[in-house]
């Protein structure tokens, strides 16, 4: 906040020198003229909060700087009575203002932290924003999975009296591949991306947004920002593409469609499905993730390995095969059954 009324005065000065050039000496001696930088004055005054000061002197300073224009405005001693009263009604209403300016801007810094998953931040955003020097933003690390991490850094601004939260930044690091990535996230209202999400993405994984198309980051392609740009894929298409996928993989218990529809809606959030699929007569533990580049699904071995799910089925073949006419067979006994009874 001091350097925030630092820079306030000094853009200040600058203008006085500004206007020096720009115009005759009559026109910035004028009372019109310093009336009007009375009135620029009184609005950096009313943003300081004395409280937060480190240097009182600033502030001492200014109100010095504001007498001396009350008195060059003013014709005797009655009219400068009047004037500083005039004054201190209008810097009570501009600080009146400005608090409210900084509540609306509080409510919404909390509300866009609260749609991108941060709420928890808002009440130490607010602190920062209100009292302080130094950076403009809040960091935070977690382990999301074993040798997972993923540094969180909300960036915030203020200026000419208003704040706002700008961006988030995700650093995203992998120790057991060695991948390490990072993207920013810009503020832009309901369009913004919550940090779930933002985090599966540069894990790799494709999601469906808000507007239910499907996109994952294209790692090999940066935009001017060096941030990954999002690829997208048509929601019908994919969607159509991943239940065929389902209904053909062989798993060692057929999928019901309600069990398919479960793990299209999980694949959907970014979140990889365990599944059993039964090669001969083993079983295969495998991760599923979508794959919108294929219009599919893409399944992967507990070691990371890409399995071929068309080879497994053509393997499993005889196998599934056999198991169907068992259990057909011991329908049909079961049937036999009831009839002699």
């Amino acid at each position: 906040m001091e350097m925030d009324l630092e820079q306030e005065i000094v853009k200040w000065k600058e203008q006085e020198q500004k206007y020096a050039k720009l115009f005759s000496p009559a026109v910035t001696k004028s009372k019109e003229f310093k009336r009007e930088r009375l009135r620029q004055l009184l609005s950096i005054e009313a943003k300081v909060n004395k409280n937060n000061l480190q240097d009182p002197s600033i502030l001492s300073l200014l109100k010095i700087e504001k007498k001396q224009l009350q008195k060059q405005i003013s014709s005797g001693l009655f009219s400068f009575l009047i004037r500083k009263l005039v004054d201190a009604v209008r810097l009570h209403q501009l600080k009146k203002s400005h608090q409210e300016q900084l509540s609306n801007d509080f409510s919404e810094i909390r509300g866009a932290l609260q749609r991108v998953g941060f709420g928890k931040y808002g009440e130490r955003a607010e602190q920062m924003l209100s009292n302080g020097n130094g950076p403009l933003s809040i960091s935070h690390t977690e382990q999301i999975a074993p040798k997972q991490i993923v540094e969180y850094t909300l960036n915030f601004s203020r200026k000419n009296g208003t704040s706002r939260f700008d961006n988030y930044k995700i650093s995203f690091k992998d120790e057991n591949s060695g991948v390490q990535r990072q993207q920013v996230f810009p503020n832009e209202g309901l369009s913004t991306m919550p940090a779930g999400s933002a985090v599966k993405l540069l894990s790799g994984m494709a999601i469906k947004d808000s507007g239910r198309d499907w996109i994952q980051m294209d790692f090999n392609d940066k935009d001017n920002q060096g941030n990954f740009k999002l690829i997208r894929f048509g929601q019908e298409k994919l969607d159509d593409g991943i239940r065929d996928a389902l209904m053909r993989l062989p798993t060692k218990d057929q999928l019901s469609p309600e069990e398919r529809e479960r793990i299209l809606h999980e694949l959907s959030q970014g979140n990889p499905v365990r599944v059993n699929l039964a090669k001969n007569s083993n079983e295969i533990q495998a991760i599923v993730h979508a794959n919108p580049r294929q219009s599919g699904i893409v399944v992967l071995n507990g070691d990371g390995k890409v399995l071929d799910p068309n080879k497994i089925a053509k393997e499993a073949q005889p196998k599934m095969q056999e198991n169907q006419q068992m259990n057909r067979e011991r329908n049909e006994g079961s049937k036999r059954m009831k009839i002699v009874r």
